[in-house]
C-alpha cells in the first residue's frame, strides 16, 4: 500500500529545478521529494514535471512547462515543444555545444574510460535550415480534425501537428509542402489512419542538398484510391524556388509498418536521385540511402576523419552508406572495402565512384556481422559508422580477432559507442577523439574515436577532468 501510494504521488506534478544534464538532453535536478531526471530541461532552468515512474530513488518525469530559465537564445519556431524535432532552439549554439560535450565526456567517465587527445566539439555555424532531408507524415492532431502534414507531437504517435513553419529545412521544402497540403485539400484526399489502415496519403519525404541545389520529391500513398501525379508535378513547376527540382516519384506502400518507404513506384518524373558535393567529389543520394541530413557539418566530420587517417593498403568501411568516407580517404589508400545492407546505398556507392573516377572501391552487398568472414585482404584501418544500435557483439568479436592496427568508430549514439568501448577496450585504446554538431537544437551528436592497438603503439594518456570543461 505504501508503494502504491509513493507512485500515487510521484505521478503528479512537481517543480524542480535543472542542476546539470546527461545524455541526450535529459535533465536532472533535485526537490525536496528526491532526485528527478527530465528529458529536454536543461541547467539553471525551474520546470513543471509529471512524474512517470520511480527507479531507485530517481524519478522520471515528462517536461510539462518552463517557468523560469536562464537562456536568451530567441524561439523562433512556433511548433518548439509541441513538435517532437526540436528541444533546445532557446540556448545558443555555443551552449548547447558545451551540454552536448559535457554529456558524452560523462557518459565515459561514469564507465571509468579515459578520453585520450580529445580535440573538441565541432559544427558547422547553421543553427537552421541545415537539414538536407525531411520526412513528413499525413494525418491529424486530434479525431475527425483537418488533414495536417508534419511531425508527430510529442509524446502522442497518433497525432500529427501541422509544421508549416518547420526552421531546420530550407524554405523551398518548405514551399513544397504546402503546394501539397493545397492540393491533397482541394481534392479532399484522405490520409493514412495507422490504426483503421484505411486511407490514401502516408508520407512526404524531401530532399534538397546544400551545396548543388538539388530537389528530389517522394510522394508515399496507398493504393486505396489515386493521386493526379501530373497535375501536382505541373504545380511544383510553378513555384519560385532557389534550387532546381530534379526528380518527382509517387510511390506506393501497403504494408503496415509506419516506417518512410515504399515498395513498387507509381510515377516518376525526371531522375530518382539528386548528387551532393563534400569533399570535392559528388556523391549520388536515392530516396532510401542513408546520407548525413546536414550537408555542410558532414563535411566537417569527414575532413576531420581525413586527418585522423595514415595512408596505407587497405580499408575497411564498414556500414559504408553510399560511400562517402571510403572515397574521400582512397587517395590515402590502396584499396577499399565497403559493405553496407541496404542495396540501394551501394548502388549509389558504385556510380559514384564511377562519377568521381576513383577505382579502388570495391562495395558488397550484406550485413556487416556476416559480410566480414568472407575473405577480405586484412585492413590497416577499419572506419566503423553503424546506426544508433551499435556494433553487433558478432562484429565486436570479429573485430577483436583480426585486430586490425587502428579503427575509427563514428558514432551517432555515444551511448552504444561507449558500451561498445567496454568491449574494444580489450585490445584498443582511444588515442584521438572528438565531436561534431550534426543536429542543432536536438539532443544528438556525432562522436569519433581513433583507436590503436595496444601492443602495436605507444600511447601518451592525457586524461580530461570534467571539471576544467564546465
Amino acid at each position: 500500500m505504501q508503494e502504491r501510494e509513493r507512485n500515487r504521488i510521484i505521478a503528479k506534478e512537481y517543480e524542480v529545478i535543472i542542476d546539470r544534464t546527461e545524455f541526450s538532453a535529459v535533465g536532472v535536478g533535485r526537490s525536496e521529494r528526491g532526485v528527478h531526471r527530465v528529458p529536454n530541461a536543461f541547467p539553471g532552468e525551474k520546470v513543471v514535471a509529471r512524474g512517470a515512474k520511480k527507479k531507485q530513488g530517481v524519478a522520471y518525469g515528462t517536461l510539462q512547462r518552463v517557468l523560469e530559465t536562464p537562456y536568451s537564445g530567441q524561439r523562433l519556431c512556433k511548433h518548439f515543444r509541441l513538435c517532437g524535432g526540436c528541444i533546445s532552439q532557446h540556448l545558443s549554439l555555443e551552449e548547447q555545444r558545451k551540454l552536448k560535450e559535457l554529456e558524452v565526456l560523462q557518459l565515459y567517465h561514469d564507465k571509468e574510460m579515459e578520453i585520450s587527445g580529445y580535440m573538441g566539439i565541432f559544427g558547422a555555424d547553421q543553427k537552421y535550415e541545415y537539414r538536407n532531408k525531411v520526412d513528413f507524415t499525413f494525418g491529424n492532431q486530434m479525431k475527425g480534425g483537418p488533414l495536417h502534414l508534419g511531425f508527430h507531437q510529442r509524446g502522442m504517435r497518433r497525432n500529427v501537428i501541422d509544421t508549416s513553419e518547420c526552421l531546420l529545412i530550407h524554405p523551398d521544402l518548405r514551399k513544397i509542402r504546402d503546394v501539397v497540403v493545397e492540393f491533397a485539400s482541394e481534392k479532399e484526399l484522405p490520409f493514412y489512419d495507422i490504426y483503421s489502415h484505411e486511407g490514401l496519403l502516408r508520407f512526404l519525404l524531401l530532399r534538397r542538398t546544400e551545396f548543388t541545389g538539388e530537389i528530389h520529391i517522394v510522394l508515399i500513398v496507398s493504393s486505396q484510391g489515386g493521386v493526379d501525379a501530373s497535375e501536382l508535378e505541373r504545380r511544383f513547376q510553378q513555384l519560385e524556388l532557389v534550387g532546381t527540382i530534379k526528380g518527382f516519384i509517387v510511390g506506393k506502400k501497403d504494408t503496415i509498418g509506419n516506417f518512410v518507404g515504399y515498395e513498387d513506384v507509381l510515377f516518376l518524373s525526371g531522375k530518382n536521385y539528386v548528387e551532393e558535393e563534400l569533399c570535392g567529389l559528388r556523391f549520388r543520394i536515392y530516396p532510401e540511402s542513408f546520407f548525413q541530413t546536414n550537408s555542410a557539418g558532414a563535411q566537417i566530420l569527414f575532413s576531420k576523419v581525413l586527418d585522423l587517417m595514415d595512408s596505407g593498403d587497405v580499408l575497411w568501411d564498414l556500414y559504408c552508406g553510399a560511400g562517402t568516407i571510403g572515397q574521400i580517404a582512397s587517395k590515402k589508400f590502396r584499396k577499399v572495402v565497403g559493405i553496407e545492407l541496404v542495396e540501394e546505398a551501394i548502388v549509389a556507392a558504385r556510380q559514384s565512384a564511377i562519377d568521381n573516377q576513383i577505382e579502388n572501391c570495391e562495395y558488397f552487398v550484406g550485413d556487416v556481422k556476416d559480410a566480414i568472414e568472407a575473405e577480405l585482404p586484412a585492413p590497416d584501418l577499419v572506419v566503423i559508422n553503424p546506426p544508433r544500435s551499435g556494433l553487433h557483439p558478432k562484429v565486436t568479436k570479429i573485430l577483436l580477432n583480426i585486430a586490425p592496427p587502428k579503427m575509427l568508430y563514428i558514432s551517432c549514439n555515444p551511448k552504444t559507442q561507449v558500451r561498445d568501448m567496454e568491449t574494444l577496450k580489450e585490445k584498443y585504446k582511444i588515442e584521438k577523439s572528438f565531436m561534431v554538431d550534426l543536429y542543432p537544437n536536438t539532443g544528438h551528436v556525432e562522436t569519433c574515436v581513433l583507436l590503436s592497438k595496444l601492443d602495436v603503439y605507444r600511447h601518451i594518456e592525457v586524461k580530461i577532468d570534467m571539471d576544467e570543461l564546465i
